[in-house]
């Protein structure tokens, strides 16, 4: 099954690219070295300007943005020196070796890493965002 679902990822990709005209690495390299995590770090910025009038939570984002940074900061480090193309093969040996670390395999880590975390992290946002909008609410509310 989840061989499945990477092939089909794999399929959209190869869309991608003959559609752009870019390389099936280079648009692999756009999307998920580069691509994924600046609209997650937006989506994070968002939800911090957001939660401004919530110090706690505010806190809690703050700390969170600052923790994601700096891992993203590591990530565009490790990659920024290569071209688009290379770049994308660095990170396929990367991949091989840390789905042999976890156990994932290159498949499972793929997947991991750029399918079901990014979710995982548009959700925190998406709790955060909801938590901000019932607390609003709750302070608009007139008394009874």
């Amino acid at each position: 099954m989840l061989y499945v679902l990477f092939r089909l990822c794999c399929g959209i990709i190869t869309l991608i690219s003959y559609c752009t005209g870019f390389t099936y690495e280079e648009v692999n390299s756009i999307l998920f070295i580069y691509g994924e995590p600046i609209i997650i770090g937006l989506c994070n910025l968002f939800i911090l300007f957001k939660s401004f009038n919530h110090k706690l939570l505010c806190v809690f984002i703050t700390l969170y943005n600052i923790f994601y940074l700096f891992v993203i900061s590591k990530i565009f480090i490790h990659y920024i020196p290569y071209s688009l193309h290379n770049a994308c093969v660095v990170a396929y040996k990367d991949l091989e070796t840390l789905g042999s670390i976890t156990g994932f395999g290159y498949v499972g880590i793929n997947l991991f890493l750029f399918i079901i975390l990014p979710i995982l992290l548009v959700d925190l946002n998406i709790i955060f965002y909801a938590i901000i909008i019932r607390n609003r609410n709750n302070k608009t509310q007139p008394l009874s």
